[in-house]
């Protein structure tokens, strides 16, 4: 501004008081010879200052220094200014001599616009404050001799910046923490603002919300399962922008969004826009969706449920009854909605002891939460015998809300229970009675029952049986001397093996110490597929024993006694036979005949009774040796070879090296009985097969044929004495009916076993098959 602009003006600032005397003159420049331009300016709203190029202050007006809070003193330093008086810049810096605005408008001659700067006052406020400078000019002088400055109070425009700015990043940083999706347009349909939620639910790319709507529009249409619907969504909101809505929308990829949008408007009522939320609602949906369908199948299950099922509130009110309790108790729908108590109360007179129901409904009524897993029972008057079953139902947050009770009809099975137990009692004393031993064992093998007979056996009591190994107190031997380890009890594996267990000669030990042999069966019991446990029956076969000692002993007297004379006889017979007395008629000659040849048998069996006699009495001292079962087999069958095709049978060896420790000669006469058996019982063009092979510590030896096959009750009688499918077989085979006595016998001294199978599921024939131990166990007699 030059000086001939503003000449008069200029000189107006001027007052006796407030400027310096070259700015005074007449007020009639301004029409009004009363009014001072000072007085005018000091009117003002605004601030206004002017300061010379030395830097003095030569006018402030009243709103200058009310902004600034301090005066023309101060500005010019004639004193210091106040305590807690700054000046800084709109970031909170100091203001240098050199930035200050007034400062470079004097050193520049350029106006300084809209300069926020921040003035700290006495006071304590803080002033917000935007700063014009205006430079004065005179004619051809290039600098400003002055500078005018205005200065306009921003405090509460910026206050109300600084909150709209507040309240929108409030707004934005809960837009962004929504989990849903916003969205808000302007009214021509260009985006104001969306949250990342909101390009997250429609798979906008990273760069954000397409800002074209009809390219915007386009996008969404591929993303919906129904685009002309959500098209048509869309231009009735554009054509109608006051109204707002719900919708549901389907997505193509499954999920579900529930939709709200709504316009924008201001306190007057002017339009900004529309606003739109997105919830994704796909996980909501399904959940409602299970659950509907939970509670129909729950509800399809409690009424085709053969239990009566009664579900009570926590304010004691029947809240269901499926039709089964309602049959059960004699009642319709209409006790729904009604206090336990009450509906208990008309029940009364169809049971049959009305003090114990009462008593059962009272603590129902007072203790929902309380667990009862034995249940009640009701009996009625016409016989029925209800069993209930009840446990609290908690919500989510631990509260109680309520109980569910099953009813079962339990008649029947009482019935059944009650015969039952009169059945069982009638078997305890049967069992009880009973002269056999009778122990029953537990899947463990602990002895669950015992009968007297068998207390009195072992010496101990039933009470002291009861809850015990048997393996413990019985310590099982077999017949061999050998003690069975528990794993390996022959009655115990029958819990492991499901097949029933025979044994005769095994020892059992009494309470005092003593032994005594016995003769037992241990069968499984079994549940469906499961063994529970077994039942042992055992008896003591001591005086059996004695009776067949004393008979051993005389058939072993009196064949040592026979054995002399008929060897002379069979001498005497032979020399008749052969013509050593000439010439004998053909009639006695057969008779003589008959005679050698039954006297050649009983003279066999009076050898196979010594042997077997001098086996089992330790009298016969076996050979133990390295040998191979192989050959044992193989020697076997060269021995029965004539046998075999005289009777037009073949045998079979089968290849098998095997060592073992054994009586070599011994294992070949089981094998060579054996193979004699088989070879009279079979067919001509019969096969037999004999093998040997290893089977962890033990030699399994098998002879095999396809003959006539051994009746199933007699598998575990023929290795007794005498013993013989068919009385007959001794007459048309031959034989004494010792010799599978015999091959049990040399088998136990070598501390293994043998057995026979044959029936319909072993195929045609008879299998005979026994075990030797590999290494030497300690036998019966040595």
């Amino acid at each position: 501004m030059r000086t001939s602009e503003v000449s008069s003006g200029s000189a107006a600032l001027g007052g006796p008081k407030s400027v310096a005397p070259e700015w005074t003159e007449s007020a009639s420049a301004f029409g009004d010879p009363t009014l001072s331009f000072p007085e005018i300016v000091d009117h003002l709203v605004e601030g206004v200052t002017v300061m010379r190029r030395d830097g003095r202050f030569i006018f402030a007006n009243s709103s200058a220094r009310r902004i600034l809070g301090i005066g023309l003193e101060v500005m010019n330093q004639e004193v210091p200014p106040p305590a807690g008086w700054r000046q800084l810049t709109e970031d909170g810096e100091e203001w240098t001599e050199d930035s200050h605005p007034a400062a470079v408008s004097l050193r520049t001659g350029r106006a300084c616009a809209d300069v926020i700067m921040r003035f700290e006052k006495p006071d304590g406020i803080t002033a917000w404050v935007s700063v014009n400078t205006q430079p004065l000019f005179r004619d051809g002088d290039p600098l400003p001799y002055a500078v005018v400055t205005s200065l306009s109070d921003v405090t509460e425009q910026r206050r109300a910046q600084e909150e709209i700015l507040f309240q929108k990043t409030v707004l934005e940083a809960q837009a962004e923490a929504s989990s849903d999706g916003i969205l808000v347009l302007d009214p021509d349909g260009r985006v104001l603002f969306s949250n990342s939620r909101f390009q997250e639910i429609w798979r906008f790319p990273s760069e954000g919300v397409r800002e074209d709507p009809a390219e915007r529009l386009s996008h969404f249409q591929r993303m919906v399962a129904d685009p002309d619907a959500f098209a048509a969504m869309v231009a009735r909101f554009r054509r109608h922008p006051d109204q707002s809505g719900w919708h549901l929308i389907r997505l193509r990829d499954g999920r579900t969004l529930d939709h709200f949008a709504g316009p924008v408007r201001g306190e007057d009522g002017t339009h900004y826009g529309r606003v739109a939320y997105f919830h994704d609602v796909t996980d909501r949906l399904r959940a409602e969706e299970a659950i509907r369908l939970q509670k129909t199948l729950l509800e399809v299950q409690t009424e085709a449920s053969r239990d009566g099922i009664i579900l009570v509130g926590a304010d004691r009110r029947i809240l269901s009854c499926n039709r089964r309790c309602r049959e059960m108790w004699g009642v319709d729908e209409g006790i729904i909605g009604r206090p336990v108590a009450e509906v208990a109360a008309s029940l009364l007179p169809t049971v049959a002891n009305a003090e114990d129901f009462t008593r059962i409904v009272r603590r129902f009524v007072t203790h929902l939460d309380e667990e009862r897993p034995d249940g009640d029972e009701f009996v009625f008057r016409d016989g029925r015998v209800l069993r209930s079953y009840g446990s609290p139902v908690h919500r989510e947050d631990g509260s109680l809300f309520g109980r569910v009770v099953y009813f079962q009809d339990v008649t029947e099975q009482r019935h059944a229970r009650e015969a039952l137990e009169r059945l069982s009692h009638r078997d305890e004393l049967i069992l009880n009675s009973a002269a056999d031993s009778i122990i029953g064992l537990d899947s463990s093998g602990r002895v669950t029952f015992a009968n007297p007979s068998a207390a009195r056996s072992t010496g101990f009591t039933p009470l002291e049986l009861i809850g015990q190994p048997l393996h413990a107190f019985l310590e099982h031997t077999g017949a061999d001397g050998t003690r069975y380890p528990p794993e390996d009890d022959p009655i115990l594996r029958v819990l492991e093996t499901g097949r029933p267990g025979y044994a005769s000669g095994d020892v059992f030990r009494r309470k005092d110490g003593t032994t005594f042999p016995v003769e037992y069966v241990s069968a499984p019991i079994a549940e469906g597929d499961d063994i529970v446990g077994a039942v042992v029956t055992f008896k003591d076969i001591s005086e059996r024993y004695r009776v067949e000692k004393m008979k051993d002993e005389f058939i072993s007297v009196v064949s040592h006694e026979l054995r002399t004379p008929l060897t002379s006889i069979r001498g005497s017979l032979g020399l008749l036979a052969g013509g050593l007395v000439g010439t004998i008629p053909p009639r006695a000659q057969r008779m003589l005949d008959i005679a050698v040849k039954n006297t050649d048998r009983l003279v066999g069996l009076i050898n196979d009774i010594l042997d077997i006699e001098r086996i089992e009495s330790g009298k016969v001292t076996m050979q133990w040796e390295h040998c191979d079962a192989g050959q044992v087999i193989a020697h076997a069958a060269e021995v029965m070879q004539a046998m075999a095709e005289q009777a037009q049978v073949t045998i079979e060896v089968a290849p098998a090296k095997a060592r073992l420790f054994a009586d070599s000669n011994r294992l070949i006469q089981v094998v060579t009985n054996l193979l004699s058996n088989a070879i009279k019982f079979s067919a001509p063009g019969g096969r037999i097969r004999v093998s040997a092979e290893r089977r962890d510590d033990q030699i399994l030896f098998r002879v095999k044929d396809d003959g006539r096959g051994i009746p199933v009750d007699k598998l575990d009688t023929i290795f007794g004495r005498f013993q013989q499918v068919d009385a007959s077989d001794s007459r048309d085979k031959g034989g004494t009916g010792l010799g599978l006595a015999i091959c049990r016998s040399i088998v136990q001294q070598h501390g293994g076993r043998i057995w026979a199978e044959s029936g319909p599921a072993h195929g045609q024939g008879s299998t005979f098959s026994f075990t030797i131990p590999v290494e030497r166990k300690k036998p019966r007699h040595d």
